[in-house]
């Protein structure tokens, strides 16, 4: 409960810690609190073709003064947002002389571990880091003087995302914002994967240019701050991240890839998919448009099913699937007129890249997407990622040895071991055989908007259908499903919208070509689509 008042305590200090505070607390006597500084902080990104591993390290020093407390025993909280979607997988802490690892624990057992470490009267170091939720994550440093400092550095793995300009990896450091004392440049290196291809544009603040491999990139501290909303009384009400934007350098990159896991819980066929709709498809949906408001799908088949999504005609589409057979490497597309009717099929052929990196990461890509943007369960302990379940915990004990010391003591992190994955068997979930998550390319989002005109529909398994908002984060709307005759089949009169996402159970009468209608306040918003 103490722990809990403390940061209850420091959020309450901050108004512009929404996506990162990093303060230091008392912790076996005293309620104190105080400021930190960020004395370093480095960045490396591996490009890869589905994901960036970002290696980050960070300095941090408590400064100020202990009005009532142990300065000698001093915990450094740092809470921090991650781009959607990205996996938190690795870091080592310096005690010292000595790197000690941390290992992936089941959550409860690694906060008491951690619980018992810093209520010790003689203390010793460990370093926890948990998910929070909603891309929030924290990490606690313990012990640190006043006025000394400890330096930590992390692996985090970020997907690539969808959005109007196409696939792009979308970075927002976890220590570099947050700290009330930062550097005034943060150096970024960027590295070329053996796998990676091609040429790659980065964009950061005003500026906009193609990625030189193997060059140190001093960008301002500025390019990384928050933007802040207020509302007419001057409350900050939201922020917005500015995120590095790192894309290929094609705006219409078609891209997919493929995996496969043959036995254990996650076993089955990953697929992930990067489109846009094609020169014909854009034709036709032109073509009606002058007369009629046209619709379009895109639709994969796997196993026999066929998952079926409505998009808008500008959106570029990014598909995840995992299966129990290989999906038919081809993306259907159907363009409808406004009466239902098909006006356009076309068949979308790929040749998927499939290879020893891409079988590591499409699953663990898949796995944080199901759980960290999606909600749908835990999956880390079977990808080896921070999530609801599971935390990343070092003690003194988990020290690396000389050699291994030596080896990443000058740069990189180790990933983790199958062995530093401590969890009971009954504990770890098994994987749905089928699952679907579709990606929508959408504009900057204001903070302000809570319109429901970005809502999409995703039919998956069991007759359920996922709903996706790109500009209501939460509240509530109204759904009525009807057939392509008008018949009311279901209604849903205050059906909650959490994390952009709402989901209903289809009817066993719902069948075929379907039309949703939805309500929130005097905005209506209808979509096609169809059921198996």
């Amino acid at each position: 409960m103490k722990t809990f008042i403390r940061l209850a305590f420091i959020a309450l200090l901050s108004p512009l810690a929404l996506l990162g505070n990093i303060m230091w607390q008392t912790t076996r006597s005293g309620t104190s609190s105080g400021e930190c500084q960020l004395e370093s902080n480095t960045i490396t990104m591996t490009i890869h073709p589905l994901v960036i591993d970002v290696v980050e390290e960070a300095v941090l020093s408590a400064r100020g003064n202990v009005w009532w407390g142990d300065p000698q025993t001093l915990e450094i909280v740092a809470e921090f947002s991650l781009s959607k979607g990205s996996a938190f997988r690795s870091l080592l802490l310096w005690n010292g002389d000595k790197v000690l690892k941390a290992k992936l624990k089941e959550r409860n057992a690694a906060d008491s571990a951690y619980q018992q470490v810093v209520n010790r009267e003689v203390p010793r170091d460990p370093v926890i880091v948990e998910y929070l939720g909603d891309s929030r994550y924290r990490c606690r440093i313990f012990p640190v003087v006043l006025n000394g400092s400890r330096k930590i550095r992390v692996l985090y793995s970020v997907p690539l995302q969808m959005s109007n300009e196409g696939p792009q990896f979308q970075v927002f450091p976890a220590f570099t914002v947050g700290a009330a004392y930062t550097p005034t440049q943060i150096p970024v290196e960027f590295r070329r994967s053996g796998q990676t291809t091609g040429t790659y544009i980065v964009s950061y603040g005003a500026i906009m240019k193609t990625v030189q491999f193997g060059a140190v990139y001093e960008i301002q501290y500025d390019c990384f701050r928050q933007i802040p909303t207020y509302d007419y009384w001057g409350n900050v009400i939201a922020q917005t991240p500015q995120y590095l934007i790192i894309a290929p350098d094609s705006l219409s990159a078609s891209l997919s890839y493929e995996a496969s896991i043959d036995s254990g819980k996650a076993a089955g066929h990953y697929a992930a998919v990067f489109t846009a709709p094609p020169d014909s498809v854009a034709a036709a949906i032109a073509e009606l448009s002058a007369s009629d408001r046209p619709s379009v799908e895109a639709k994969v088949i796997a196993g026999g099913k066929a998952y079926i999504a409505d998009l808008n005609e500008k959106s570029f589409v990014g598909i995840y699937l995992k299966s129990t057979s290989t999906w038919d490497r081809t993306v259907h597309w159907n363009v409808y007129s406004s009466r239902g009717r098909i006006a356009l099929h076309f068949k979308q052929d790929f040749s998927p890249v499939s290879d020893t990196a891409i079988k590591r990461m499409l699953p663990q890509v898949w796995g944080a997407k199901y759980s960290l943007v999606e909600g749908l369960g835990s999956t880390g302990a079977l990808f080896g990622f921070v999530d609801q379940q599971m935390s990343l915990l070092a003690l003194e004990t988990d020290v690396l040895s000389a050699s291994d010391a030596a080896k990443w003591s000058a740069e990189g992190v180790p990933p983790l071991k199958p062995e530093e994955i401590l969890v009971r068997a009954s504990q770890i979930p098994s994987t749905p055989a089928e699952n679907i998550m579709y990606e929508y390319g959408s504009g900057v989002i204001s903070a302000m908007e809570n319109s429901i005109a970005s809502f999409s529909i995703a039919v998956l398994a069991n007759r359920t259908a996922s709903l996706r908002f790109g500009a209501m984060q939460s509240g509530s709307v109204k759904a009525v499903l009807l057939d392509l005759s008008g018949r009311v089949l279901a209604t849903w009169n205050d059906l909650p919208v959490r994390q952009h996402a709402a989901r209903i159970s289809l009817p066993a009468r719902a069948k075929g070509c379907m039309i949703l209608r939805v309500y929130a306040g005097k905005e209506m918003v209808q979509k096609r689509f169809s059921v198996l």
